[in-house]
């Protein structure tokens, strides 16, 4: 009879922990954020989280409304997106129902996209069309796999290096 409940909560405990995403993938992710000028002030969610350049731990169980701001810039402002995670799969395949159920509940089953944020922020009273060059921005301490590594702004219609296209 030992034997039996040693077994039943030994098998319990490998089906509760079998949460494939929660323990591999996690319920956090790592976001890149950047902005040129650097030094911007960065809010999550109405949240203060720090200055630019930084790498932010932001839960992925909910989307995120980033604003950058500094001052005599406009300031910038973007929405990081839940979207349902490959991990799903590894759920589907090892954890069943129950890790699917737990990974949805901690919000570990989620990727938050972009996965970097590059604000090239604008002077207050200058027009944003008529920025020109090259911007390239670097996220440094991002994960390796991020899918976005730079911004570039494009020349204008008319510029000498746009005729070379």
């Amino acid at each position: 009879m030992m034997r039996k409940t040693r077994f039943g909560l030994l098998l319990v405990g490998v089906v509760v922990l079998i949460a494939c995403a929660s323990i591999i993938h996690g319920t956090r992710q790592s976001v890149g954020i950047t902005s040129i000028p650097s030094a911007a002030t960065v809010y999550d969610n109405g949240q203060l989280l720090g200055k630019t350049p930084m790498v932010a731990e932001l839960s992925r169980k909910t989307d995120h409304r980033i604003r950058i701001e500094l001052e005599g810039y406009q300031p910038y402002e973007m929405v990081l997106t839940r979207h349902i995670s490959g991990w799903l799969f590894g759920n589907l395949l090892f954890g069943g129902i129950i890790g699917i159920i737990i990974d949805a509940a901690d919000g570990a089953i989620y990727n938050l996209k972009p996965e970097a944020v590059s604000a090239n922020l604008v002077k207050v009273g200058e027009d944003p069309s008529q920025k020109t060059g090259l911007v390239i921005s670097v996220v440094l301490g991002a994960p390796e796999h991020g899918e976005r590594i730079g911004q570039l702004t494009p020349l204008p219609e008319g510029s000498a290096a746009s005729d070379r296209r």
